[in-house]
């Protein structure tokens, strides 16, 4: 994520009007605050991104997906940061990422069928990125919905039976459905 932080301050130094460019660097530097880095100067750099971003194009969706990810991951508000990634939804129907950040902060918020529903549309869009589709094994998995979930994993398997992601979620699945991870 630091790599991809210095190649958007690179295309920013190029053209700093670049709204979709501050878009990135804002959930880049969002995505390190909640999976390694909790300092809180790298939330409000995002923070930061996000108003430079507005300036240029405040209707921008890619923003509202930064700025939904900014309430999720940066202050863990569910309620605030779901309108953001509905109105993404609404502005890109196409898009699987806004799908994708809606069906997160649904899940979040305990509305598992909404969040599967935003999930399986994710996977419609792009149905080759595997990370959804065990995204969407995990989630009936939790729910205890152990067969479907086997089916699930079962595709993302066939799709890329190598993938660690798959495998790892899989035997967590196992685990939890057996007790046992074969």
């Amino acid at each position: 994520m630091k790599m991809g932080v210095t190649e958007v301050d690179r295309a920013l130094e190029l053209d700093p009007g670049f709204a979709a460019a501050w878009s990135l660097k804002a959930t880049l530097l969002l995505m390190q605050y909640w999976f390694y880095d909790t300092d809180p100067a790298t939330r409000d750099a995002a923070w930061d991104a996000i108003q430079n971003g507005r300036k240029i194009d405040p209707s921008l969706p890619e923003l509202d997906i930064a700025e939904g990810y900014y309430h999720y991951w940066g202050h863990r508000d569910y309620a605030q940061a779901l309108p953001f990634m509905q109105r993404a939804c609404a502005a890109l129907p196409n898009s699987a990422r806004a799908h994708l950040a809606r069906a997160y902060v649904l899940r979040r918020m305990g509305a598992w069928e909404n969040a599967l529903t935003a999930m399986r549309r994710a996977a419609e869009l792009d149905p080759r990125t595997i990370g959804t589709i065990t995204d969407i094994a995990a989630t009936l998995s939790s729910l205890r919905r152990f067969e479907e979930a086997k089916q699930v994993f079962a595709a993302a398997q066939a799709a890329d039976p190598d993938n660690p992601t798959t495998l790892w979620q899989l035997g967590e699945h196992n685990l939890q459905a057996s007790g046992d991870i074969y």
